[in-house]
């Protein structure tokens, strides 16, 4: 298993952080975690472990103003604005690292609805 850590910065100047885990060998597909308000990404280290054990990559992010992301704490403009920053951290992976692999998007909380809306709004989603 190895872990990485990355980011980036919106249009706006934000800057994000983003953690993953992958197996040894080619992933089977990519989990795309979402962490509910509140927490950030640094607390699912034994998610992604069980994940690279099963074969597949996790990748995550620290939502705007959570964790090691920026931005006033305790503010989110809109929820349009979380939808977009997930949809980076997907695309960033996907190109970077692992192109043309089949995906899942999950988490708790009020991010579970965030990963059903995520899925329903896409319609080429694996």
């Amino acid at each position: 298993m190895a872990m990485f850590e990355s980011g980036w910065e919106d249009k706006d100047g934000l800057k994000f952080f983003m953690r993953g885990w992958e197996p040894v060998k080619k992933p089977k597909a990519l989990v795309c975690l979402i962490h509910g308000l509140g927490e950030h990404i640094g607390r699912y280290g034994h998610v992604g472990e069980a994940f690279t054990r099963a074969g597949y990559a996790l990748v995550g992010f620290d939502l705007r103003e959570h964790g090691k992301s920026g931005g006033p704490r305790g503010f989110i403009p809109s929820y349009a604005a979380l939808m977009a920053d997930s949809s980076v951290v997907e695309a960033d992976y996907r190109t970077s690292r692992h192109a043309n692999r089949g995906g899942k998007s999950n988490g708790p909380g009020c991010a579970g609805l965030h990963s059903i809306v995520k899925i329903g709004d896409r319609r080429n989603f694996a």
